[in-house]
């Protein structure tokens, strides 16, 4: 075999996995969001039923896990923003019934070095507990 064949060989069997790795990478949250949406597979007889993932049944607790999973929020943002023009209370009811999913918090505003703010006491808020959060990566 001489040189020109073994590149040849090499360049051949190393061009498909290459594409298909860089495709892979290229188009992974496509790909992801298109898997996700699957409910149903069948193929060669056997057929899978998917459920989506949840961490519990009440959907509008499930809404708010899914504005939380980017980081925490404060009451008045939920109102300004969604669809969820709840009291302060009624936050707090959802927080209260849910302790192993919602933690409240304040949140305060900082300056540019990260200290905060002497006028800002605080707006009423909710976060993710480290065990939701821990739940939510297992679905992905």
């Amino acid at each position: 075999m001489d040189i020109c064949t073994f590149i040849s060989n090499i360049v051949e069997h190393l061009v498909w996995p290459t594409v298909v790795t860089i495709g892979l990478f290229i188009f992974n949250d496509p790909i992801s969001a298109v898997i996700r949406s699957l409910r149903r597979i069948k193929f060669k007889g056997v057929e899978i039923e998917l459920e989506e993932a949840h961490i519990t049944d009440d959907e509008n607790v499930n809404l708010i896990i899914s504005y939380l999973a980017r980081g925490a929020h404060s009451f008045q943002w939920f109102r300004d923003n969604t669809e969820f023009k709840y009291t302060n209370n009624d936050f707090q009811k959802i927080i209260v019934q849910n302790p192993r999913i919602f933690k409240a918090i304040k949140i305060v505003k900082r300056d540019e070095e990260g200290k905060k703010l002497p006028s800002s006491s605080g707006l009423p808020g909710i976060k993710l507990t480290s065990e939701a959060r821990n739940m939510l990566e297992g679905y992905d």
